[in-house]
């Protein structure tokens, strides 16, 4: 009953304001927190709000970075070598260039201090710039000055040098007709004879078939037409490069079951 009796008293001014406090606290946190929650950074934020996975992806793009930081690092390093490289192909080409002009300036003094006697063909003189005379031509910022004096000054116009006539050829006897020191030609051409003996009526047919079952054994070959006898007549096929060529060729057509045999590749044109 006393308890009770002490919950149902009025609160007395001292505990008012004591809540009163505690309540105007609990305002001004709550007051503070939400305008200093515009301030922290939303990494931040999503940070303690991601799951663990979240993390766990997090974590592999910092590894991806770190990797794509060291690939960037050997591709600079590559980058580097390759400048290095050119920069020598640049002192390479330079002294290419160096070297033929020096050849360009001292050729022609070479070539004009050579004696008159020299046993070169003089017939093709050209004229080299110097002081004498001159021809101005007048160009953006200033005029070109061409003066021209001939190549070699001792010489006098149309000047012919002999030149030694070679020797004559030794004669050479002609090879007689009948002579057996002569190459005698093989006009021959070597062909092979396929498939049966058939009449014409029956040829266009037989070369199908033949063709058909050959396939590309045939290739770049002509076909012509070959009497048999009795009015019969057979297939050639040519011409091919020599006897051992036909062989291989009849060999290779007698086991796929075409009949085939060397013959002289001498016949009638096919009829179209």
């Amino acid at each position: 009953m006393a308890e009770r009796e002490r919950f149902s008293e009025e609160p007395t001014q001292q505990e008012i304001v004591r809540w009163a406090i505690a309540a105007l606290v609990c305002g001004g946190l709550a007051v503070f927190s939400a305008n200093v929650g515009r301030f922290v950074p939303t990494a931040m934020i999503n940070g303690f709000h991601a799951t663990h996975h979240q993390a766990a992806s997090m974590d592999q793009l910092r590894t991806l970075v770190v990797d794509l930081r060291q690939a960037n690092g050997t591709i600079a390093a590559e980058y580097r070598a390759l400048m290095n490289r050119f920069n020598l192909l640049d002192d390479d080409s330079g002294e290419v260039i160096r070297r033929l002009a020096a050849v360009e300036n001292s050729l022609p003094l070479l070539i004009e201090s050579l004696p008159l006697s020299t046993d070169i063909d003089r017939s093709l003189l050209t004229a080299s710039i110097a002081s004498a005379g001159g021809e101005v031509y007048a160009v953006e910022g200033g005029e070109i000055v061409i003066r021209q004096s001939p190549l070699f000054d001792g010489l006098v116009d149309e000047a012919t040098v002999e030149q030694p006539m070679p020797p004559a050829l030794a004669p050479v006897e002609p090879v007689g007709i009948n002579d057996s020191r002569q190459p005698m030609a093989d006009l021959s051409l070597i062909g092979i004879a396929i498939g049966p003996e058939v009449d014409e009526a029956g040829l266009a047919g037989a070369y199908d078939e033949i063709v058909t079952a050959a396939g590309p054994l045939l290739l770049g070959t002509a076909p012509l037409l070959g009497e048999a006898g009795d009015g019969t007549n057979r297939i050639l096929i040519g011409p091919l490069p020599d006897s051992g060529s036909a062989d291989v060729l009849c060999d290779r057509l007698d086991r796929i079951g075409i009949a085939c045999e060397p013959a002289d590749y001498q016949g009638r044109a096919w009829p179209l």
